[in-house]
């Protein structure tokens, strides 16, 4: 067809150039001529119409050919708006980002997105960094997976992000599979030398567990995230270098002093620096921190960090061969922060071990202590565990009142024990009856208190006195709490055959926690 139409256009093209060439200069100035010339169009149409069959095709196919290069023009003119659409949408996007109006940003790359143009990409890297820094992680994550897979190499600044962002989530306890994840997106990154890659790399490093890897690129990071010296100090005492780990430290408590300084609300920094001072030896210092940071924030757990602070002095004054009379005071002053404070709790408790051949020593210079006026209670309270270990309970319950009487937060004390050693492994259930009933004993109804020897009775298999006690605390504890104690006692009400009673519990339970 088409090597038809070419010889029927050659054909008409000779034609044409004959008669041109056939025209004389007289004929120029005669009116049959012009008159010719003006007509010949129509009895060219006219001929070709009567000889030609292929020709009268052709006319008839003239509206869809134009028809068809109309449309082509239409859409060739509709991809160009849809660019020029889509580079403004990238330009004010740009635009936005810059001056941090984020939620005008999203909307129009998320328009670029939807309109799927050649900005594609460049929008979903833009919009990927956007959530990472607004802390959507998640959406973040995502965005940057499509731009760099875990199978394949992508956009290498994808990799490069992802990479960090999996390095914030890594950790020794992480499964192999998240760390091989982790270094295949480092490795595509193609960036081992920046600081945010190498910060990203000693991540890795220490979740492996290779310190000296750590360090290394640690110290390449350090100048642009000061933050990192006390990992470097922690780093150092681990491989027992003590003068480069001070001076790490000494580093660290510049740089957070410096950030409190600029914002005195920030806790993170609060809590590293009292911990790096008191890693110094500066406890003093470290407790003005902390009450400083109560003072500004009372809702936050300054007083469990407290109690930490005192355990970590008793370990000092420990280790240099302090007396027991002397480790009983940071012992107390921990307590006293915070009464349920596992650490201090369990370094009690372990002056006195059943079958030690140190007890009556023990004895001796807790009994000096009480003598002296050393923090009675607390020597009361240990006389009274080493006493119920060498199965002397009568002596044992004596010191536990006295222990009660003195102090008034000693009552939560003995509770507090009486949990701990109640869930040991294996528990001591009779010694955390005697301490819990000493600890109603001074506060007679107190719903914590019977929630403990109820389960303490559970754990004895009394359930009847099990059930008076959890029954008895249900209502007057908080509802955080009641979740526990509803399961606890359809537990009881199961093993005594008591099921529809048991399923009314388990399900008050799961109503409270939401399911």
């Amino acid at each position: 067809m088409m090597e038809r139409l070419r010889e029927w256009w050659s054909f008409q093209k000779r034609r044409f150039w004959g008669t041109l060439r056939s025209i004389q200069l007289p004929d120029l100035l005669r009116f049959e001529f012009w008159w010719h010339l003006l007509t010949f169009p129509f009895h060219w149409l006219y001929e070709n119409w009567k000889t030609g069959q292929r020709f009268r095709h052709l006319l008839f196919g003239l509206p869809a050919i134009l028809f068809s290069v109309l449309a082509g023009m239409m859409l060739g003119n509709a991809g160009l708006q849809g660019h020029n659409a889509a580079g403004t949408y990238w330009t004010e996007a740009e635009s936005a980002l810059a001056s941090q109006q984020y939620q005008k940003a999203e909307l129009l790359l998320t328009r670029i997105l939807r309109d799927q143009s050649a900005f594609q990409n460049k929008a979903r890297f833009a919009l990927a960094e956007l959530y990472s820094d607004t802390g959507q992680v998640d959406r973040a994550e995502s965005l940057f997976e499509i731009l760099a897979p875990d199978a394949s190499e992508g956009y290498s600044e994808a990799h490069r992000r992802l990479a960090i962002i999996l390095a914030d989530q890594i950790s020794p306890e992480s499964s192999s599979e998240d760390k091989r994840r982790l270094l295949w997106h480092l490795d595509a990154a193609r960036d081992a030398d920046s600081p945010e890659m190498a910060l990203a790399w000693a991540r890795y490093s220490l979740a492996n567990r290779d310190l000296l890897t750590a360090r290394k690129q640690l110290l390449k990071a350090v100048d642009r995230f000061p933050d990192v010296y006390q990992t470097l100090a922690e780093i150092e005492v681990r491989l027992r270098n003590p003068t480069p780990a001070r001076e790490y430290y000494e580093k660290a408590a510049d740089h957070l002093q410096k950030q409190l300084e600029r914002s005195p609300e920030n806790y993170r920094a609060r809590v590293d620096y009292a911990n790096v001072l008191m890693k110094l030896g500066r406890l003093d210092d470290a407790y003005v921190i902390l009450e400083a940071g109560r003072a500004i924030n009372p809702e936050e757990n300054w007083s469990s960090l407290q109690a930490s602070l005192a355990v970590y002095l008793h370990d000092v004054l420990k280790a240099d061969g302090a007396t027991i009379v002397e480790l009983l005071e940071p012992l107390g002053r921990a307590l006293e922060c915070d009464p349920n404070h596992p650490s201090a709790l369990n370094r009690l408790m372990s002056y006195a071990r059943t079958g030690s051949g140190n007890n009556e020593q023990l004895r001796r210079i807790l009994e000096r202590a009480i003598s002296q006026g050393n923090e009675p209670a607390l020597a009361h309270l240990a006389l009274g565990n080493l006493s119920w270990l060498e199965g002397d309970r009568e002596t044992a319950s004596f010191h536990f009142e006295l222990a009660v009487s003195i102090r008034k937060d000693m009552a939560i004390v003995l509770n507090n024990l009486a949990w701990l050693i109640s869930h040991d492994d294996p528990p001591d259930l009779p010694r955390a009856l005697a301490f819990v009933e000493s600890a109603l004993e001074q506060a007679p109804g107190r719903p914590e208190f019977l929630d403990t020897r109820g389960t303490i009775y559970m754990k004895m298999g009394n359930n009847k006195k099990a059930i008076i006690d959890l029954e008895a605390a249900l209502p007057q504890m908080p509802d955080r709490e009641k979740p526990d104690i509803l399961n606890r006692l359809a537990e009881i009400y199961e093993a005594l055959k008591m099921h529809e009673i048991a399923d009314g519990f388990r399900d008050q339970a799961k109503k409270l926690l939401g399911r």
